[in-house]
């Protein structure tokens, strides 16, 4: 069964039991429709289902990016336990106010805008609103201290659901905190990839290969596909090529602008025409 956010037009399943969506109608003898308006529209099979729900608005997100399994039609299991949901109107604010305890009116008001949802949201909303004390000081909730000592609110959230104290949340991120080039300070070495637009794999290779943190995370990434250079060498990627060459980007690119071969942007070296011969 799906668990559907009315508000933000979001359905979490499972990704296979495409019956139990909604607007899916299965009549007794087999015969499936697409219920909308009172119009009934045959259906066959998943991919008719989930296009119809896109063309009205619903994304159809995986229900395991919640750390949730579906393990039987209403019945979901979160961090080993199980909880139950009614069959009535299922929606993913019925679960989470199972799991954290809360009204399912409070957790429908909290979620309205976030849009697609991450596991995170079970800690956020766990801890949400409590009045904190730290260092003599008092917070209107964790996501207010959270920006006060400058890390996210997840960060907090992930580490109160471990039982650690805030102290202990502080020393541990502190030790998995990085930087980049230029001293910006990231959660993690994803959180610093996905600021400079690169995946994490890319930027490990890089490193791998000798490349300085600056190249690692700012040459472009033109695509994955392999290239070759004038002499017929063979690269991974054209950021490879240009690295050997020890040209940038932007040089190469304004450079085949101008109309200069593949060997004179790679190499800086123009050749001069001189009647029909051509020197260096």
């Amino acid at each position: 069964m799906a668990l559907v956010d009315y508000n933000n037009k979001v359905i979490y399943w499972d990704g296979v039991n495409w019956k139990w969506l909604p607007h899916v109608r299965v009549e007794p003898e087999g015969h499936c429709y697409f219920m909308k308006d009172g119009t009934a529209t045959p259906i066959k099979s998943k991919e008719d289902a989930t296009r119809l729900l896109g063309s009205i608005g619903y994304r159809l997100i995986p229900i395991q990016t919640l750390g949730v399994t579906e393990i039987y039609r209403s019945s979901f299991i979160y961090k080993g336990r199980l909880y139950k949901v009614s069959n009535k109107k299922p929606s993913i604010a019925t679960l989470i106010s199972g799991i954290i305890g809360k009204s399912n009116t409070w957790v429908t008001r909290e979620i309205e805008g976030k849009g697609v949802l991450s596991e995170s949201i079970f800690d956020e909303l766990r801890f949400k609103g409590l009045n904190v004390e730290y260092k003599g000081k008092f917070y209107n909730g964790y996501t207010k201290l959270a920006r006060e000592l400058g890390i996210h609110p997840t960060t907090i959230y992930q580490g109160l659901s471990k039982g650690m104290t805030v102290d202990e949340i502080l020393e541990n991120h502190k030790s998995r905190s990085v930087k980049d080039h230029l001293g910006n300070q990231f959660d993690s070495v994803k959180d610093m990839c996905a600021h400079w637009g690169i995946r994490r794999d890319t930027y490990n290779s890089r490193l791998r290969k000798g490349w300085s943190l600056e190249e690692a995370l700012t040459t472009p990434l033109m695509n994955n596909k392999r290239c070759k250079d004038h002499l017929g060498n063979e690269y991974e990627s054209k950021g490879d090529m240009f690295k050997t060459y020890g040209v940038s980007y932007s040089a190469f690119t304004k450079r085949i602008d101008r109309g200069w071969s593949l060997e004179e942007a790679l190499t800086g070296k123009k050749k001069k025409k001189i009647g029909s011969k051509f020197r260096r």
